[in-house]
């Protein structure tokens, strides 16, 4: 399997903050998958953003995972599943 250097663990904590203030959330999530080395059809998306479920799904992630109580909504916008807690 994958495994990622310290590195990048790090440079990825901030992807949220930094990656999606340009309001393109398919395209950060594109970019992080293309830093990690990894198609987005091998990569699995937790969200608990239904807009960023949407990006997601629509960027070919082959799984996407609604983390939330909004379960109809996140499932509406594409999610494979829905969880409430990690």
């Amino acid at each position: 399997g994958a495994q990622l250097s310290r590195e990048v663990i790090d440079e990825l904590a901030d992807v949220d903050a930094v990656e999606f203030s340009d309001g393109s959330g398919s395209a950060a999530l594109l970019r992080t998958a293309a830093r990690l080395k990894v198609r987005p059809d091998r990569c699995v998306v937790i969200e608990h953003d239904p807009a960023a479920v949407g990006d997601a799904c629509a960027a070919g992630f082959s799984l996407v995972i609604g983390l939330d109580h909004l379960s109809e909504e996140l499932t509406a916008r594409g999610a494979d599943a829905v969880i409430v807690d990690l």
